[in-house]
């Protein structure tokens, strides 16, 4: 992954789908609920190191109880987010500044020299 200009490795967390002990379907809606507060909560428009952190703790742990290659649509919608979430907490973690909407309470300035390291493209 390229954030910034730099190459950032995929979380780990990623590759340990299925080594925990397995989520019984019947949880998929309320583990979907703990995603979407864990990430509102740890990684929203404020966010320190610490919360990113936590919140990373929390992904993982669910990651290992997802069946690397599930079935059910709503398992299928879970491991998705959960990967989708665990790149972009990697990702927020190695922004070490504040810049636009997003604020790191532990970095409140702006570093100059990242200023146009971000690029979005569309080809």
């Amino acid at each position: 992954m390229v954030i910034g200009g730099r190459q950032i490795p995929l979380p780990e967390a990623i590759a340990r789908a299925g080594t925990g002990t397995p989520l019984d379907p019947s949880d998929v809606a309320e583990e979907r609920t703990r995603l979407q507060r864990v990430m509102t909560t740890n990684a929203g428009v404020l966010r320190s190191a610490a919360s990113l952190g936590d919140a990373i703790d929390v992904l993982a742990e669910m990651r290992t109880r997802i069946a690397p290659d599930p079935v059910e649509p709503a398992t299928c919608e879970l491991s998705n987010l959960v990967d989708i979430g665990l790149t972009l907490l990697a990702a927020a973690l190695e922004r070490s500044e504040s810049r636009g909407a997003h604020a790191r309470t532990d970095h409140p300035a702006t570093e100059d020299e990242l200023r146009c390291r971000l690029v979005v493209g569309r080809s």
